[in-house]
């Protein structure tokens, strides 16, 4: 009886110890696969996932982007606009404003001006003075001077 209360109480106990060696290898494979699953998947899906998407989409995206943006924009901003409108300011503005302004007010300045005052002040006063000073000056002058003197 007592062999086979031994060989039960072994048995039990070895059961038991056998469910608690399952038990604490479940556990610890529990623990290793969460550990694993948290290194593993987590961080290196995460750290690849962050350092391939952030760092390849994001800056290359950006990058390109921004590069294609900035260029194409600010190129043909710069040149399409500030060239382009510069240009036909400048050349409209300057072309135009000047050349005509200044032609028209050089040609209605010096024409009016100069045909003014050419024609008004010396056709008029040169006619003017020639025609007074000379016929009336000489005209008189020679007459009087011929006529006392032919007369004397």
């Amino acid at each position: 009886i007592y062999i086979k209360l031994h060989t039960c109480i072994l048995f039990i106990y070895y059961v038991f110890v056998f469910i608690y060696i399952i038990y604490l290898f479940t556990i610890y494979l529990f623990i290793i696969y969460f550990i694993y699953y948290l290194f593993i998947y987590l961080f290196i899906y995460l750290f690849i996932y962050l350092f391939i998407y952030l760092f390849i989409y994001l800056f290359i995206y950006l990058f390109i982007y921004l590069f294609i943006y900035l260029f194409i924009y600010l190129f043909i901003y710069l040149f399409i606009y500030l060239f382009i409108y510069l240009f036909i300011y400048l050349f409209i503005y300057l072309f135009i404003y000047l050349f005509i302004y200044l032609f028209i007010y050089l040609f209605i300045y010096l024409f009016i001006y100069l045909f003014i005052y050419l024609f008004i002040y010396l056709f008029i006063y040169l006619f003017i003075y020639l025609f007074i000073y000379l016929f009336i000056y000489l005209f008189i002058y020679l007459f009087i001077y011929l006529f006392i003197y032919l007369f004397i």
